[in-house]
């Protein structure tokens, strides 16, 4: 029987995970809540992890300044260097996992990045060889755990079919470290010799910073589980708990279950995934160390080797992502992995025979795809376990077994190997293929979906998986198809039909179509035998189209809906080609005008009872004869009078002074209002007059400038 999920959060027994709506808005809110804090950390761990690789080519055009020269990294000191981070690396990878769950994800991880950002600082310190690798060491100790702490913490928030493309996203942090690594190396190789440190020395130190920082805000922001989200509402951490299904690990899991654990390690397929990601790891960790010194070995010197390596890395960000998104879209893992692994051995290839420097970089811009086989790879191994300590193991486990090829893989190029690295090209390639074996035999075995397994075997002894829905273009097509059919089936054939014959009998009586017209009859055409094929694919489940009952319940023709039931109507008028349309049931015939004339009648009625009366006394009015009245014999005289204009008393108050004019508007109230001092100044002064004498002067001096008569006007000269 499976198990059921732990009830870590009230209200989880009343959750309905069939709302496709409420789970898209939770996890964009875990995408946006998570995602940023997981790039940026992994983006860091990269930064910091290959950086010996970074200031292996920082300033070799000035030797003594370079790391190698200063530090004796000759021969191959320099690979036990690299190789040396990981022996303690794998021995902690699994206990990490199982503290990770035991203190919560978000201090662990803080604390996981603080130890690795103080130890980075402190490489800048050493002198001889012998402090490199105790430096080396201690990194590896302290950056255990960090990948595989990672995806178990995914595992916490997303289903596997979600898993592969959070995945790609933040280990495209990858592609942008080494892309970013490359041009800070590079903008970095110019502090040379500032403040007495060389290049090398301060690519550690400015590159080790950021994790202390990042860290302490990693202990205060990093959500650690869904049933402690302060963003969900407590309905939405019900639904984000209850949407992973029973067999994810989840907070109310053991920290450490024995039993589970011992299953784990002795099931086969835990050390057969461990040895096809060991496979697959050799070719990521030798671009991630070796590609500066690949790319210099063209010829490239300095600065120049470090930005060569931006390219390849923003390719890989491009088709790690994208390969990603396709399979979880498609719940398949087993194709695409094959593929991406296809792909990285031609790299290989590529670099083991072929010599000229352009095929060698464009190879070099495929190896850089690594992640495109591994993240969907990591996904697949998270869905065939169940509940936290079997993830813990099987991720912690595989991840640790297959970081051993990061103690092997640098002694795959030796400097003696130079310029062609053909070992080391030749035996990658051959592992590659080794882990295209592996996958095809792990297809036939498990097969390809991307969810969980049950544990259960069936008769063929194949693991059964939950949700087995494996994805099939020809379904999605069917389907897509099937909403065509059921959308074009809704439309009224005959109706088309009637149309078309429509215009076809203007053609055939001898009018011309216009080009509207023609393009309207071509798409008729197809839009009724596309409509016509829809109905017979669907056959009894076509909707049919027949003249229904009334809205109001009563038999009839259908009609338009009234207030009430009174009355009834007819289609007594309606032609008989029309009659016979048969037609849908949300469609109405067309009502006869005697019942249109009828209602608004009885409308009108309603609204004003004295309406009819009014409208026959207006008839009557308009209906009687109408008599002419006689014409009227006009009585108005008109008689002339002349009139006289004063022009000198005209022309002399046409010219006064602007600010004369104001001071008497204002005596008179014009313009804006006095005050009564200002009011009596103005009088005082003999600016301003009573209402009284300003209207008998106003009228005085209007009868004189305006309306003086020959009577009235007598000669100054007499």
């Amino acid at each position: 029987m499976s198990p059921m999920p732990s009830l870590d959060v009230p209200g989880l027994e009343f959750v309905d995970i069939s709302d496709k709506a409420m789970e898209r808005r939770i996890v964009r809110k875990q995408d946006f809540r998570i995602l940023p804090w997981v790039c940026v950390t992994y983006l860091l761990n990269y930064l910091d992890r290959v950086n010996l690789g970074n200031a292996r080519t920082l300033n070799n055009d000035t030797p003594e300044d370079n790391i190698v020269v200063q530090l004796n990294l000759t021969g191959q000191r320099y690979n036990v260097a690299v190789a040396l981070f990981f022996v303690p690396y794998v021995l902690m990878e699994f206990p990490s996992n199982i503290l990770l769950k035991y203190f919560s994800p978000s201090r662990w991880i803080a604390r996981i990045m603080v130890s690795w950002g103080i130890i980075t600082i402190c490489t800048a310190a050493v002198t001889t060889y012998g402090g490199l690798l105790a430096v080396r060491m201690v990194l590896g100790l302290a950056e255990a755990g960090f990948f595989p702490g990672m995806m178990m913490y995914l595992c916490f928030w997303y289903k596997p079919e979600e898993r592969a493309t959070r995945m790609a996203i933040f280990a495209t942090s990858v592609s942008v470290a080494g892309a970013f690594g490359g041009v800070l190396a590079t903008g970095i190789s110019f502090l040379n010799k500032k403040a007495g440190l060389s290049g090398w020395q301060w690519l550690f130190i400015l590159e080790g910073i950021p994790a202390v920082l990042v860290g302490i805000m990693v202990w205060f922001y990093l959500p650690d589980y869904p049933q402690t989200s302060s963003w969900l509402t407590p309905e939405e951490r019900a639904f984000a708990v209850k949407r992973l299904g029973p067999y994810a690990p989840s907070m109310g899991d053991k920290h450490w279950d024995s039993d589970v654990a011992k299953k784990t390690l002795i099931d086969p397929w835990f050390w057969l995934f461990a040895a096809h990601y060991f496979l697959m790891t050799n070719s990521l960790n030798a671009f991630g160390y070796f590609a500066p010194t690949i790319v210099a070995a063209l010829g490239y010197k300095g600065y120049e080797a470090q930005l060569l390596t931006v390219p390849p890395n923003v390719v890989a960000m491009v088709i790690v992502i994208g390969t990603c998104l396709h399979s979880d879209k498609t719940k398949e893992r087993s194709r695409h992995i094959l593929g991406a692994l296809g792909f990285l051995a031609t790299g290989y290839l590529l670099l083991a025979v072929v010599s000229q420097r352009g095929v060698r970089y464009f190879a070099i811009c495929i190896i850089a795809c690594t992640n495109a086989a591994v993240l969907p790879f990591v996904a697949y191994r998270t869905a065939t376990v169940q509940g936290s300590t079997a993830t813990a193991l099987a991720t912690g486990g595989m991840i640790a077994i297959a970081n051993c090829g990061g103690i092997s893989s640098p002694f795959l190029f030796p400097s003696s190997d130079f310029p062609m690295y053909s070992q080391g090209n030749w035996t990658i390639f051959a592992f590659l293929m080794a882990a295209a074996l592996l996958t095809i035999y792990m297809w036939y075995k498990l097969g390809s979906h991307a969810s969980y397994r049950t544990g259960e075997r069936d008769d063929e002894g194949n693991m059964e998986v939950l949700d087995a829905t494996p994805f099939d273009a020809n379904d999605r097509k069917a389907e897509a198809q099937d909403r065509r059919n059921e959308r074009l089936a809704r439309k009224n054939p005959d109706r088309i039909q009637k149309q078309i014959d429509d215009l076809k009998a203007i053609s055939a009586g001898g009018g011309k179509l216009s080009r509207h017209e023609e393009q309207l009859l071509e798409g008729l055409e197809k839009e009724v035998k596309g409509v016509r094929k829809a109905r017979e694919t669907l056959g009894d489940r076509a909707p049919s189209f027949h003249r229904g009952g009334r809205r109001d319940g009563d038999s009839g023709v259908l009609g338009k809906r009234r207030r009430n039931s009174a009355g009834s109507s007819t289609d007594e008028d309606v032609p008989e080609e029309v009659r016979r349309i048969p037609m849908p049931r949300d469609t109405p015939p067309p009502i006869p005008k005697e019942v249109l004339d009828q209602w608004y009648a009885r409308r009108r009625a309603r609204r004003n009872p004295n309406a009819d009366a009014m409208r026959e006394d207006m008839a009557k009015k308009e209906e009687a004869p109408k008599t002419e009245a006689p014409p009227v014999e006009s009585q108005t005289v008109y008689e002339a009078k002349p009139v006289m204009r004063d022009l000198r008393q005209e022309a002399v108050s046409a010219f006064v002074p602007a600010a004369v004019q104001r001071k008497l508007n204002k005596g008179r109230g014009q313009g804006e209002l006095t005050e009564p001092e200002e009011a009596d100044r103005l009088e005082k002064e003999g600016n301003s007059k009573s209402t009284k004498e300003a209207a008998e002067a106003a009228e005085d001096t209007q009868q004189k400038s305006w309306t003086v008569t020959v009577e009235d006007t007598e000669d100054k000269d007499e």
